[in-house]
């Protein structure tokens, strides 16, 4: 992706995610492609319609490679926002867009656009966590989806999390409690990668 590629609507920022990870996090990462099998797991559980021409919105993009992975396992179209400008230039090409863009801003054009609205490891990073929902319903049609994903167990919410910018941990409650105060209904909440707690537990301790 070219700097001209980018649609420029906000004020860029720093960076909040260390770009290392970036660099590490690939789509052949052993944990990128486990959030995406939980993901298109979820999809067919709940009958989402992934051959359907839908257009989404994941916001806090980073470098764009779910939207790229979603992309390559639907008909849909996701655009990408986030205000780290270096990381919107690494998005790979998808059927989307990607944007500078702050989601406070309301843009007019965006009012009610999509059907499905990304927020993956998003919200644990977020203070104020139900303004920011706000500012991200704004963009979704009635009745849309929105997709989550972040950070299960405050029990191993560690200094790791703090060095990477993690406010908190969840766990379903605390989850479904955040998506019924923001309006939401809650269609499925499932916990994935149980196997690496034992990997957290020590990463905690060490």
């Amino acid at each position: 992706m070219t700097p001209s590629d980018v649609k420029i609507l906000s004020p860029k920022s720093e960076a909040a995610f260390i770009s290392s990870w970036y660099e590490l996090a690939q789509d052949s990462h052993f944990w990128m492609q486990g959030r995406l099998f939980a993901l298109l797991k979820q999809f067919r559980l709940n009958n989402i319609p992934v051959k359907h021409p839908l257009r989404g919105l994941e916001i806090g993009c980073g470098h764009g490679v779910l939207r790229s992975q979603i992309e390559q396992h639907t008909n849909w179209s996701i655009d990408g926002a986030d205000l780290d400008l270096a990381s919107l230039k690494s998005n790979p090409a998808c059927r989307g867009d990607a944007y500078l863009y702050n989601i406070f801003e309301r843009q007019h054009f965006f009012k009610e656009y999509y059907d499905f609205i990304l927020l993956y490891d998003v919200i644990e990073h977020i203070e104020h966590v139900q303004a920011f929902l706000d500012a991200s319903l704004y963009h979704l049609k009635p009745g849309g989806y929105v997709f989550f994903n972040m950070p299960a167990l405050s029990s191993l919410y560690s200094n790791y999390d703090k060095f990477v910018g993690h406010l908190r941990r969840y766990d379903k409650a605390l989850m479904e409690r955040t998506i019924e105060d923001a309006g939401l209904k809650v269609i499925h909440i499932n916990y994935w990668g149980l196997s690496f707690i034992p990997l957290l537990w020590v990463r905690k301790i060490f």
